[in-house]
């Protein structure tokens, strides 16, 4: 039943229809998850490389970490519980709730993962599965390094917390829209980047990293990353709002003003979260996507 589940889950998603872009599985694309997807593309072996573009296609990397949100209502109505795998809403204040608590019938991000992990290297799944698998993965890695994926305060993630000032969403800001959206632009905006294609901002990030941050960073599983992530809320996203203070009950709608300190620290710490988002994308295709033993440099997830 849960096989013939599945199936039907794949089918489905491959009816939803790619999102065609170019014809390498490791093309250009656009920021955020893109740049994650970018930089995991970097870190490929090329028989990973190879098993990917025949699962995507005329698509690419890049594009199928989009999919779920360009596709967030049509993948609900297919999959119920779907909105919700984009995070694991574990409470800011309560660092020992439990999982049941925060994740539903295991529409979270980590539960989606690694099930998703599952699917990618199982060969008897169809392509419609592995390509959904490609887009839930590839997506999902990367929202959870973004601190507020990791954590919430009654706010939906901070989505209740209004902002003044300037920012791209305007009136409708939150504390969640400049952290998915204007820190990573503001991470980029300097001179090294501003007249730059992603496509060579990833590739710069990615020579960055050393080969003992590869190795570090792709330790502990998704638990582990999200860890980090609530971390980052606790100590900045969220602990780093003036006047944060944890209560209970839900939290009213507020409106504040970001310091000038708040928005540096939260832009210092974006590219490192993509970095180890990219590497961590990577070791998971490497892992379920390669047929080769992993060499020197290479990059490789031993469990989730």
């Amino acid at each position: 039943m849960v096989g013939r589940r599945h199936a039907i889950v794949g089918l489905l998603a491959w009816s939803l229809g790619a999102v065609p872009f170019v014809q390498d599985a490791c093309a250009w694309s656009a920021r955020g998850h893109r740049l994650t997807a970018l930089i995991a593309c970097e870190m490929l072996t090329p028989s990973s490389k190879a098993r990917l573009k025949s699962i995507l296609g005329t698509s690419d990397l890049a594009t199928a970490a989009l999919y779920l949100d360009l596709r967030k209502t049509q993948l609900e109505q297919a999959i119920k519980g779907s909105r919700d795998w984009h995070f694991d809403n574990r409470p800011v204040c309560d660092a020992s709730a439990a999982k049941a608590e925060y994740c539903h019938g295991d529409n979270c991000a980590s539960a989606r993962i690694r099930q998703y992990f599952d699917v990618l290297g199982d060969p008897d799944r169809t392509k419609a599965e592995r390509l959904l698998a490609v887009r839930v993965v590839s997506h999902l890695v990367g929202d959870i390094h973004q601190p507020l994926h990791a954590s919430n305060h009654d706010d939906i993630g901070g989505n209740k917390v209004r902002l003044a000032g300037s920012w791209k969403a305007g009136p409708k800001a939150s504390l969640h829209t400049v952290w998915d959206d204007d820190f990573v632009d503001m991470a980029f905006g300097g001179s090294d980047d501003r007249n730059k294609t992603e496509l060579q901002i990833a590739k710069r990030l990615a020579a960055q990293i050393t080969n003992a941050q590869k190795r570090a960073w792709v330790k502990g599983g998704v638990d582990r990353w999200l860890q980090e992530s609530y971390d980052l809320a606790a100590h900045s996203a969220y602990g780093g709002l003036a006047g944060f203070a944890c209560s209970d009950g839900e939290q009213e709608p507020l409106r504040i003003e970001l310091s000038g300190e708040y928005v540096g620290n939260a832009v210092a710490v974006v590219p490192q979260q993509l970095q180890k988002a990219g590497v961590r994308l990577a070791g998971i295709l490497n892992r379920r996507l390669s047929g080769a033993k992993p060499g020197p440099g290479d990059v490789w997830v031993w469990k989730l």
